[in-house]
């Protein structure tokens, strides 16, 4: 347990576990340590194996004089529960999903990955509204509490052995299916160069003797399993074509599923969008503006705007369009996924208008650029920046792993597009013409174009 606070500079602190330990001692940082403050006390305390307390506020001391303190308390407070964890949770809810830390920003928490409902976890601990999830030996993981459901203390702590593992396909997909005997937690990445997805296994031991491939999975070129450790089982999946398409990870039944999509097949020479099923995504809308420029103009109108244009665009190309809103309507977050999913596209663009922070000079922020999460997604990323940029527009790169909601999936590729700085006196004066905004549709719509074709090279 580490605890911090900021104090007088100079003097002596202590801190108390009300019932569990006194008058542990505190140390000062130095103030290069401590963000340039000076007064930064931090202390430690290694809970032991029978130490006990229920929402205890932890009580901060630093002597006066020999005969008196001056005292704090935390807001927060300390609970230790020596005979309760670890416990077992199942995995409920919506989506859920696992957290990299305690950390989080605008845009949440970064995210190792979403876990299907109904897989049981090991809770080792809590903090605010967060499990701590034992993974592995090394790695941990955390789990919203509206995403958990404690189970009786006497619940066995989840491990599953893996049986054998077949690969097949269907009209559009290559599927590997691994057996095992519980529903353990899993992450996932998207590996290039070869492409390849790497599925860890958590809380399981192999007991797999063979893999099984069929013909009819057209897209696999081998699958590997690994034991890494004693908890943790990895499955190696190396594709025979060098572009992600997208790929979904699900239980059914107590076997573990990966659904990986196939390369869209190129209907006319001409039309290379043609069949493609495309979502498009005008970010904000109804009573969420986004940003809004010097001369009032709103972000919500400037993306739809776009939207609509590359909506038309795109299905003069013969594509299958869906736009997660078509009016001025303010759609949740839940909201767009879920239209998303349901249209299953094989491409998401979200389209945004960028912004400074208020205290920003807005002459120093200008430009396009675009944000993608996942390492397969990125070449799609680099084509509609290098297309922006045709327009004249600044740089302002092209940022991976970015935490945005509509990066997270990794059922198709997807990308978002901030076209240019509302905030930027420049650049919003080129988003107010319609007819940049007609021509930013054409780059976008270029820029997929060029990646179905280079995709297939």
């Amino acid at each position: 347990l580490e605890v911090r606070i900021k104090a007088t500079p100079g003097r002596e602190a202590y801190f108390d576990i009300e019932d569990v330990a006194s008058d542990i001692p505190m140390k000062e940082l130095p103030a290069k340590e401590a963000g340039g403050l000076e007064g930064i006390y931090v202390g430690r305390y290694t809970v032991k194996e029978n130490d006990a307390a229920n929402n205890v506020h932890i009580r901060f001391h630093i002597p006066k004089n020999f005969f008196s303190n001056e005292k704090a308390f935390s807001k927060s407070t300390v609970t230790m529960t020596p005979h309760e964890l670890p416990r077992v949770a199942e995995v409920i809810g919506k989506r859920p999903y696992f957290n990299a830390g305690l950390g989080a920003d605008r845009l949440g928490g970064a995210k190792l990955g979403f876990i299907s409902p109904g897989v049981k976890v090991t809770v080792i601990g809590k903090v605010g509204d967060q499990y701590k999830i034992h993974l592995g030996e090394t790695m941990i993981g955390w789990l919203p509490e509206e995403f958990a459901k404690l189970l009786p203390q006497e619940t066995p702590l989840p491990h599953a052995l893996t049986s054998s593992i077949s690969v097949t396909g269907n009209g559009n997909d290559d599927i590997v299916n691994l057996i095992l005997t519980d529903k353990v937690p899993y992450t996932s990445e998207q590996l290039v160069s070869p492409a390849a997805i790497v599925v860890n296994v958590y809380g399981a031991s192999s007991n797999t003797n063979w893999v099984t491939q069929h013909l009819s999975a057209e897209n696999i070129e081998q699958v590997k399993w690994t034991q890494v450790s004693a908890e943790q089982f990895q499955l190696y999946i190396t594709l025979k074509q060098k572009q992600h398409w997208g790929y979904d990870i699900a239980y059914e039944g107590s076997s573990l599923r990966i659904k990986i999509k196939r390369a869209p097949k190129i209907q006319d020479i001409d039309k290379v969008l043609k069949g493609l099923k495309i979502a498009i995504d005008a970010g904000h809308g109804g009573d969420n503006n986004g940003a809004i420029g010097a001369t009032g103009i709103k972000e919500k109108d400037v993306n739809l705007s776009i939207a609509r244009h590359l909506d038309s665009l795109l299905k003069t190309r013969g594509v299958l369009t869906m736009m997660t809103r078509d009016s001025d309507l303010n759609i949740s977050m839940t909201e767009r996924t879920d239209k998303i999913l349901s249209f299953n596209p094989t491409i998401l663009v979200s389209v945004h208008s960028n912004s400074t922070g208020e205290t920003a000079d807005p002459e120093n922020a200008k430009g396009t650029g675009v944000f993608y999460r996942y390492s397969g997604f990125k070449s799609l990323s680099d084509i509609l920046y290098s297309k922006m940029l045709e327009l004249g527009l600044a740089q302002f790169g092209v940022t991976g792993g970015f935490n945005f909601s509509l990066n997270a999936p990794t059922q198709m590729v997807n990308v978002l597009v901030e076209t240019a700085f509302l905030s930027n006196p420049e650049d919003e004066m080129k988003l107010m013409d319609d007819g940049f905004r007609q021509r930013i549709a054409g780059k976008i719509t270029e820029g997929l174009e060029e990646f179905v074709v280079k995709s297939k090279k």
